[in-house]
């Protein structure tokens, strides 16, 4: 939500068999009486946020894990970039190698973009800029779905995980306080 009352969200678009609809980035008031779409043509995206200022909106694509930022020029409307954008109008703020996913972010008060990191099994925290300042290492190597989010203005944490163990733990190598909440398991059981 911004200091406005209307909310940004994303559509990760649908995949079928040998085709695919891709996602979409969104605005909207909450009581239903305006739904814009911002950015068309975002390859899986999933994870969102707005920087300290709100100045900044920050997309994750799942399957590219790929970090990408709109300057916000009013409530739900975003510059898109010029000369050779991408389709989707985003800038470019950072990209991991190799076989990695995005999958949900969260922004810190310093402005750093924390994002879930599927494969790896971490937390990737990207400056504005797109340095990569951290990886944070969580306890579970492939986890099927992450979903980070602030707890008022605290740096802190919550990663809903899955590897089939309930249990709480901090993120080691981190000052960010993290609960882990275990909702299914991925992979060979």
């Amino acid at each position: 939500f911004d200091r406005h009352g209307g909310f940004y969200f994303t559509d990760t678009g649908k995949k079928f068999d040998r085709t695919r609809d891709l996602g979409a980035v969104y605005y909207a008031l909450p009581d239903g009486s305006k739904i814009v779409e911002l950015a068309y043509h975002v390859s899986q995206a999933n994870g969102i946020g707005l920087s300290p200022d709100q100045k900044t909106l920050y997309v994750a694509e799942c399957d590219t894990a790929r970090l990408w930022a709109w300057e916000i020029t009013s409530p739900g409307e975003i510059k898109k970039v010029g000369a050779h954008p991408p389709p989707h109008g985003g800038r470019f703020i950072a990209g991991l190698a190799g076989f990695q996913w995005f999958d949900s972010l969260a922004v810190q008060a310093n402005g750093d973009i924390c994002v879930g990191t599927l494969v790896t099994g971490a937390i990737t925290v990207i400056s504005p800029d797109g340095r990569i300042v951290r990886e944070v290492k969580t306890p579970d190597t492939f986890p099927n779905q992450s979903r980070l989010w602030r707890a008022g203005h605290e740096d802190r944490l919550y990663h809903v995980r899955t590897d089939g163990a309930p249990r709480r733990s901090r993120l080691a190598g981190s000052r960010l306080a993290a609960q882990f909440l275990t909702i299914g398991v991925y992979g060979p059981q």
